[in-house]
């Protein structure tokens, strides 16, 4: 196997343990350099911050082909230099701790493994464009692998890698879970099983299809040889991450047999199936080829994930699993969550995707009052977007033009777009006059103006006040005991001397639990005085707060039924 300049071996004796073995062979090197820098990545694309990779590296040696020890010393917290001498091949093996179950990291337990091979895989920065090698040595009874690398024929579990990015972007389950398979546009599309499975196998795997058969009826085109779905169920978890081939999602099985949360399970299937092209083919510039040894700042995540994060409920609703109505109430959801959140004030789009790596990624109980998401002021502001050019065109164009405008320059430049040919692409499509939108709520922390744009499909936008407002804070009860985690700018807690982690013990009085609390938080009215008696490190004080007129906003988008002809056609092309 010494054609390949790189060569992986990645076994797991003793999973119980929870330690995957990387063993590497490094061949081919330069016989004029005395020492070669093994890396291993500080972060994994589409997961926007540092996670420290190297901390989970243990017993790392380095040895010739004839299995003597070679030095070696640690010159940063990611890099080890191997003095290798004149040695063409060297061999490094370490172990990695794994027992951190999301799709960005790595784990291992007796049942399955599941590998990030960014949080597994040492690299050679100059072999990092070559063809590598990857065996899997599986534990004795496991029998599966899944992913979405090459396999070589004739070889049990051995793949083919083109090149490093790819082995990053090609995540592996290996146990003995369940499997479907189905073919869209004659193309094989694996879904593997992991954990706790109580649905319909046939109406999951039927469900799953019609959001790829959706996806493909909109760009036009499948673009992989075949895909893997890694879907692993397990109690109180969820998120997702896309790749080149695959996507790796996790999920509460308990909450999928829930109709609601089934249907959030599809946006969610929907959302990282759609990167497929955006963010993994149309891109901003910044996301690819990759430096995997420090942050990649770009000021369009929210292009990346706010067109995505718009896409995944409308696609839900076009493959037929929303109804109208539902669509409506989700996006009406999705413009309270941005409009009771007081950071939108303060950050713009623009800047909460330039911070997602110091800021999105390591919120904190204050993150609400100082950042705004781009993941859902961005699908608001692409739904925007959607209309007005529905609206401009006359209902001949929308969003979907745009997108597949985006998919033509990757395919002729075989790059990502800066900002501003993002903006001319969109120009070209819709009107060299428009779209101002993009200036207005890029760049500056406007309101978005909600009214006008529903307006263009004849939906009104409703904003009820009728509910009194909180006194502004979150809070938890745990063995009785009642902590606030989090208080709200602009509101009377903000203004009082309450803090995060003070213990509530009685209002007026009155001892409280979390009913109580509750009742008084949601029957205050405006002037009210409340005298809160808490513990702080330990000490007893009285905090009064004062309710104002402050109310909570609700919002509810309802079809007109008096529109313009114009207004009614948009609204039935949309999402009638």
């Amino acid at each position: 196997m010494k054609e390949y300049k790189t060569v992986y071996k990645l076994s797991m004796e003793n999973p119980h343990r929870h330690y995957l073995k990387v063993e590497v062979s490094f061949n081919k090197l330069p016989a004029d350099k005395e020492f070669i820098d093994v890396k291993i990545p500080v972060w994994t694309p589409g997961s926007y911050m540092v996670r420290e990779y190297a901390q989970h590296v243990h017993e790392f040696t380095a040895n010739d082909f004839s299995d003597q020890n070679l030095n070696f010393e640690k010159i940063n917290k990611n890099t080890w230099r191997i003095f290798k001498g004149l040695e063409e091949s060297v061999q490094v093996s370490y172990l990695v701790y794994s027992f951190d179950l999301t799709v960005r990291t790595n784990f291992l337990n007796s049942s399955y493994a599941f590998v990030t091979p960014s949080a597994t895989f040492v690299y050679l920065e100059e072999f990092k464009n070559e063809k590598a090698l990857l065996k899997v040595e599986l534990p004795e009874g496991w029998e599966k692998v899944s992913t979405g690398l090459k396999r070589i024929e004739g070889r049990t579990n051995t793949f083919q890698i083109e090149n490093y990015d790819i082995l990053v972007d090609s995540p592996l389950l290996c146990g003995n879970y369940q499997t479907f398979d189905f073919e869209v546009d004659g193309k094989n599309h694996e879904i593997a099983v992991q954990g706790i499975f109580k649905n319909d196998k046939n109406t999951f795997v039927s469900d799953i299809k019609k959001i790829v058969e959706t996806e493909f009826e909109l760009f036009g085109e499948l673009p992989y040889k075949d895909y893997t779905f890694i879907c692993i169920f397990s109690p109180g978890k969820y998120g997702g991450l896309e790749h080149l081939n695959s996507m790796a999602v996790v999920f509460d099985p308990f909450e999928l047999v829930d109709e609601k949360r089934y249907k959030d399970w599809l946006a969610l299937i929907a959302h990282e199936f759609f990167h497929l092209w955006n963010v993994k083919r149309i891109r901003p510039i910044e996301l690819g080829p990759f430096d995997y040894d420090q942050e990649i700042y770009t000021k369009l995540l929210w292009v990346a994930e706010g067109i995505t994060s718009y896409y995944d409920d409308f696609l839900v609703l076009k493959t037929g699993f929303y109804t109208t109505e539902e669509y409506l109430e989700v996006v009406s959801k999705n413009i309270k969550r941005l409009q009771t959140n007081y950071g939108r004030n303060i950050c713009t789009l623009e800047e909460s995707s330039f911070d997602a790596w110091i800021k999105f990624y390591r919120q904190n109980e204050n993150s609400s009052n100082t950042i705004c998401s781009y993941y859902n002021k961005g699908a608001l502001l692409i739904m925007c977007l959607d209309l007005a050019i529905r609206n401009y065109s006359k209902n001949e164009k929308s969003f979907d033009d745009v997108l597949l405008r985006f998919n033509k320059f990757y395919k002729e430049e075989k790059r990502g777009f800066t900002k501003e040919e993002f903006k001319e692409m969109v120009k070209e499509v819709v009107g060299s006059d428009f779209p101002e939108i993009l200036v207005n709520y890029l760049e500056t922390t406007e309101e978005i103006d909600y009214e006008k744009y529903l307006g263009y499909a004849g939906v009104e936008f409703v904003k009820d006040e009728a509910l009194p407002r909180n006194l502004g804070l979150d809070f938890s009860e745990k063995e009785g005991t009642l902590t606030v985690n989090r208080i709200y700018q602009g509101t009377p807690s903000w203004d009082s001397d309450i803090n995060v982690n003070d213990e509530i013990i009685a209002i007026d009085g009155i001892r409280v639990n979390k009913t109580l609390l509750e009742k008084f938080l949601t029957k205050s009215e405006s002037g009210q005085k409340f005298k809160f008696l808490i513990a702080r490190d330990l000490e007893i004080r009285e905090v009064e707060l004062e309710a104002t007129s402050l109310r909570e906003e609700n919002y509810k988008l309802v079809k007109k039924e008096d529109v313009s002809e114009l207004a009614e056609q948009i609204f039935q092309k949309w999402i009638g």
